[in-house]
C-alpha cells in the first residue's frame, strides 16, 4: 500500500469516528431536551396529583361526616321503628299463643277424658277377657277330663260295642230307613240265629231288600291300637301301630267270615257287611294295608265306614219307596175301578129317582088340572049361594120342569159325567 492510500483511509476512518461522535452528540442532546419536558410535564402532573388528593381527602372528610350523621338518624330511626314493630308482633303473638293455648289444653282435656273412658273400657273387656279365658280353661279341662275318660271307655269292649250300634242305627235313620219296615236290629232273644240270648252268632242289623232278599251288618270297633297310635309322636311307633290295627281288622273279617249267616238269616244275600263306626278307623287301616278290601272281598265281607255305608242304604231305602209308590198305585188304581163301579150303581138308582119324580110331576099336574075342572067350579058355587069363608080359594100352579136326565158314559170308557148342558124335560100335565 502506499503511503497516499495510507492517508486517505486514516482520513476515511477518522471523518467516520467523527461523524458518529456528532451523531451520538446530538442525539444525547434531543434526549436531554425531552427528559427535561417529560420531567416538566410529570412535576406539573405530580402538582395536580397533589392538588386533587388534597381535595379528595377534604371530600372523603367531609362525605364521612354527613354519612355518620345520617347513618346515626337513620339507625335511630331503625330501632325506633323495629322497637314497635316488635311490641307490635309481641302482643299479637302473645294474643295468639294464649288462644291456641286454651284451645290446645281444651283438646288435652278432651283427649284425657276419652283416654280415661278408654282405660275403663279395658279395664272392663280385659276382666271379660280373663273370665272368659278361665272359662275356656275351665271348659278345655273338662273336656280333656271328659276325653280321658272316653278313651278309657272306649278300651271297654261292652261300651265300645255299644257305640258302635249307636253308629250304626244313626247312620240307618240318616239314610231315611224305617225300624221294623226297612231294617230289624237284633234284640236281646230275636229268633234270627236261634241262638236265645247268645248274641255272638248273630249280626247287629238286618236290612231287608225290597226283593224279599236281606243284608247283614255287623258292627265292629277295633279301637286299642288306633288310640295307641292317635296318642303316639314317634312316626315309626305309629306306623307300627297302624300296622296292628289293620291285623285286628282282619281278624275281625276273619271271625265274621266264619259265622254262617247265609243259613241263619232268611233270604241273605251273598255278602255281609262289616261297620266300623268312623271313616278315621277304616282309613288308618287302609293306609296300612292296602290290600285289606281285597282280603275282604274275597271271604264274602264289605268293608264300610259311615260315608259309603249311608249311600248304599240310601240306594235300598229309595227301593223301598219305588216299591211303595208302586203298590199305592195299585191300591189307587183297584180303589179306583170299585169307586168306578159304585158310581155306575149308584147313576142307575139315582135315573130311577128321577123317573119317579117325572111320573110324581105329572100324577101332581094331572090332580091340579082335575081340580081346577071339576073340584073349583063346584066349590065357587057356595060363594054364589053366600056360604062360603072368608078365605078365598085360589088354584095351585103346575109344575111346569121336571127332573134332568143323566147322560152316562159306558162304563168301560172309564167315566160317568152328569150333563149339564141337557135340557130338562117338560113334564106334561094332564087334564081329566
Amino acid at each position: 500500500m502506499s503511503g497516499m492510500e495510507a492517508v486517505t483511509l486514516a482520513a476515511a476512518v477518522a471523518g467516520l469516528v467523527l461523524g458518529g461522535v456528532l451523531a451520538a452528540v446530538v442525539v444525547h442532546l434531543a434526549w436531554s431536551r425531552r427528559a427535561a419536558v417529560d420531567a416538566a410535564g410529570l412535576r406539573e402532573r405530580l402538582a395536580a396529583a397533589e392538588a386533587a388528593a388534597r381535595t379528595d381527602d377534604q371530600l372523603l372528610d367531609a362525605y364521612r361526616a354527613i354519612a355518620g350523621a345520617t347513618l346515626a338518624e337513620q339507625s335511630d330511626q331503625l330501632l325506633h321503628l323495629a322497637a314497635t314493630r316488635y311490641q307490635t308482633l309481641e302482643t299479637t303473638a302473645l294474643g295468639h299463643w294464649q288462644t291456641q293455648g286454651a284451645r290446645v289444653v281444651q283438646q288435652l282435656e278432651q283427649q284425657a277424658a276419652q283416654l280415661r273412658e278408654l282405660e275403663a273400657q279395658r279395664r272392663a273387656e280385659s276382666a271379660v277377657l280373663s273370665t272368659a279365658v278361665s272359662d275356656l280353661r275351665r271348659a278345655n279341662d273338662e273336656v280333656r277330663d271328659q276325653a280321658r275318660q272316653l278313651a278309657g271307655a272306649l278300651r271297654d269292649n261292652a261300651v265300645r260295642g255299644t257305640w258302635g250300634e249307636v253308629q250304626l242305627r244313626r247312620v240307618l235313620e240318616q239314610a231315611g230307613m224305617e225300624r221294623h219296615a226297612d231294617f230289624v236290629e237284633q234284640g236281646p232273644r230275636s229268633s234270627v240265629g236261634g241262638d236265645g240270648g247268645d248274641r255272638s252268632g248273630r249280626p247287629d242289623v238286618v236290612v231287608r231288600l225290597p226283593d224279599g232278599r236281606s243284608v247283614v251288618i255287623d258292627s265292629k270297633v277295633p279301637l286299642d291300637r288306633y288310640l295307641d297310635a292317635a296318642n303316639c309322636d314317634d312316626d315309626d311307633r305309629r306306623t307300627a301301630l297302624h300296622a296292628a290295627h289293620a291285623k285286628a281288622v282282619a281278624a275281625h273279617v276273619l271271625a265274621l267270615s266264619r259265622r254262617d249267616y247265609h243259613s241263619s238269616v232268611p233270604g241273605s244275600v251273598d255278602l255281609v257287611v262289616m261297620f266300623l263306626p268312623a271313616d278315621a278307623f277304616l282309613a288308618a287301616a287302609l293306609s296300612a294295608r292296602p290290600s285289606l278290601v281285597d282280603e275282604a272281598w274275597s271271604r264274602g265281607i264289605v268293608l264300610a265306614s259311615p260315608s259309603t255305608l249311608i249311600g248304599f242304604l240310601r240306594g235300598v231305602a229309595l227301593g223301598w219307596r219305588e216299591q211303595r209308590i208302586a203298590e199305592q198305585a195299585e191300591e189307587i188304581a183297584r180303589t179306583g175301578r170299585e169307586l168306578h163301579e159304585r158310581l155306575s150303581v149308584f147313576v142307575d138308582h139315582l135315573g130311577k129317582v128321577g123317573s119317579s119324580l117325572g111320573r110324581a110331576v105329572a100324577a101332581y099336574n094331572g090332580a091340579v088340572g082335575s081340580l081346577e075342572a071339576r073340584v073349583l067350579p063346584q066349590a065357587r058355587r057356595f060363594e054364589d049361594l053366600g056360604a062360603a069363608s072368608s078365605r078365598p080359594i085360589d088354584t095351585p100352579a103346575t109344575v111346569d120342569a121336571g127332573p134332568r136326565a143323566l147322560a152316562a158314559v159306558a162304563v168301560g170308557g172309564g167315566a160317568a159325567a152328569d150333563s149339564c148342558d141337557a135340557v130338562p124335560d117338560q113334564a106334561k100335565a094332564s087334564s081329566s
